[in-house]
């Protein structure tokens, strides 16, 4: 993962979660992304993914943020990211993704673990790329 600073100064984190031209798979712990002291007390305040092959056939792929302090992990979205049949980008979702204000703090040492919890039937999703957004 990189980190930028915005043009409206939150910090952002981007990068590849799944390769390009691999299918999606359920499975949790896909990426493990470390936060730096740069994100020390920060809230995420946004998250989006894209993917270079759309889903397909059926279903609703969706994927989960969770943040692992210690010994103890907290979903980040009370509401998963979700990727409809045959889009490329998570902010085309029908159902909007939704952070949980109880866990949206990051600190610095704390781990994000992204999950995919499900993936469209027939053909998946191929590549993952996400953007992490912190103020």
């Amino acid at each position: 993962m990189k980190l930028t600073v915005t043009k409206s100064g939150q910090y952002q984190l981007v990068g590849q979660i799944v390769a390009p031209g691999t299918d999606w798979a359920v499975a949790d712990d896909n990426a493990a992304i470390p936060i730096p002291e740069e994100l020390n007390a920060l809230n995420l305040t946004d998250v989006r993914l894209k993917v270079l092959t759309a889903g397909n056939y059926s279903g609703t792929a969706s994927v989960q943020l969770s943040r692992k302090r210690a010994s103890t992990e907290v979903d980040m979205l009370s509401t998963n990211l979700t990727l409809d049949i045959g889009e490329l980008d998570s902010d085309d979702a029908a159902a909007a993704y939704a952070i949980s204000a109880s866990n949206d703090d990051v600190l610095e040492g704390d781990i994000l673990l992204v999950d995919i919890d499900v993936i469209h039937t027939a053909t998946a999703a191929k590549g993952m790329v996400m953007w992490l957004t912190f103020g």
